[in-house]
């Protein structure tokens, strides 16, 4: 088992918590690299601390940018995204909108 496995094991089985439905956290780092691209970390709320959703990589940041990457997660996750709730609108947080 890799790495990768592990982290999508994970990733799947966080999104079928109830928790993940009511709220995700979406926080960006900006220029990692030569190209400028931005590090978004998809969170949800637990008695552990944040649980990882999803990590995506992006040039932009704008609303526009983050609506594409929430829908390309959910195509991903399938139908189990965000607890069920993809397809609805879960509530989603983030300070760079």
């Amino acid at each position: 088992m890799t790495d990768d496995h592990s982290y999508a094991e994970l990733r799947k089985k966080v999104h079928q918590l109830k928790h993940s439905g009511e709220l995700c956290f979406i926080d960006s780092s900006g220029n990692m690299d030569k190209d400028h691209c931005r590090v978004f970390l998809l969170l949800t709320h637990s008695c552990a601390g944040n649980l990882p959703l999803g990590i995506l990589l992006r040039h932009s940041e704008d609303e526009q940018t983050i609506f594409e990457m929430l829908e390309l997660l959910i195509q991903i996750v399938g139908e189990k995204a965000f607890a069920g709730r993809g397809q609805t609108e879960p509530l989603i947080i983030t300070d760079d909108c």
